[in-house]
């Protein structure tokens, strides 16, 4: 399966690009799984993307999944399917983990 994903604010200037694709094994993965591949292939994104633990999502960032608004709070259990289009924003102030 393969994911879309578009990179907005700090997230943008930090990994150096906008649109990143990431193909995976598996029919479908969890939206943790995406943020761990994120991580993992652009690691100057890590502080940007996750909260001071590095587990979860940033409290700043806001997600959309097929251009409907994620919930912040159910983000890292939503299920990505094959061509589903990620979209990450994340603030250029305020947004770095400590």
């Amino acid at each position: 399966m393969q994911v879309h994903v578009t990179l907005y604010g700090a997230l943008r200037v930090v990994a150096g690009r906008q649109l990143i694709h990431l193909t995976f094994e598996a029919p479908a993965i969890t939206m943790q799984q995406l943020l761990d591949a994120l991580v993992t292939t652009y690691p100057s994104i890590r502080a940007y993307l996750l909260d001071s633990s590095f587990q979860t999502l940033h409290p700043n960032a806001r997600v959309q999944i097929n251009g409907q608004r994620v919930p912040h709070s159910s983000a890292g259990q939503q299920v990505l399917q094959d061509n589903d289009r990620i979209t990450f924003l994340v603030p250029h102030s305020g947004a770095k983990a400590g």
